[in-house]
């Protein structure tokens, strides 16, 4: 960047050297000499303002660089705020399918009583290791007011699902069943779903 007095300094100087150039010519006259002058007087100030422009030019850039520099910052920690929202979006995602998944599910490794809805308990339960995949065993308790026939219910683990169906159930009472699952890996036999599915009902003994 040339500064101010330099560039006027350098202005001056060729402007002098050129009056002086033609002051020694025998042949120029007064109104010539005046008129160089003016003329080199136009030509500094218009480097001058050629300068100045220049010098504003280079500042502006210099402005707009390090706004684009800022910029550039702030877009790449929009960036990695973007990827920690995605992050969190994946881990809720996650969790509630673990919620979806445990909402209504049972433990099948408790003889404890365990509700599954519609007025149906089960106790009792067992898995053991059969042939590919495990049998599940447990009883299911009828806790409504009213006998239910033709029962069937529907039990799921992992990625196999089985329905199976108990004939008659008294209010009160219990009925125990026995299912197979194929393809069912024992490590995954901590948790299940045991659904009420329908059933007909019987208002009389």
């Amino acid at each position: 960047m040339v500064d101010d007095k330099t560039g006027k300094r350098l202005a001056l100087t060729r402007g002098v050297a050129v009056v002086k150039r033609f002051c020694h010519h025998r042949y120029i006259g007064p109104i010539m000499v005046v008129f160089l002058i003016l003329l080199v007087v136009f030509a500094v100030l218009l480097q001058i303002r050629l300068i100045h422009r220049f010098n504003n030019l280079e500042l502006r850039f210099e402005s707009i660089q390090n706004k684009s520099d800022s910029l550039a910052l702030k877009v790449s920690s929009m960036d990695g705020i973007i990827a920690t929202l995605e992050s969190r979006s994946e881990l809720n995602e996650l969790m509630d399918d673990l919620e979806r998944d445990l909402k209504g599910s049972v433990d099948l490794s408790t003889q404890d009583i365990q509700d599954i809805g519609h007025g149906f308990k089960v106790v009792g339960l067992s898995v053991t290791e059969h042939l590919t995949g495990v049998k599940v065993k447990g009883r299911i308790i009828n806790a409504t007011s009213l006998a239910h026939e033709s029962l069937i219910f529907k039990i799921t683990i992992g990625a196999q699902t089985k329905e199976f169906s108990i004939s008659r159930i008294s209010s009160g009472h219990s009925t125990g069943f026995n299912v197979y699952l194929p393809n069912v890996p024992t490590d995954r036999t901590s948790y299940g779903k045991i659904e009420y599915v329908r059933s007909f009902l019987r208002y009389y003994h």
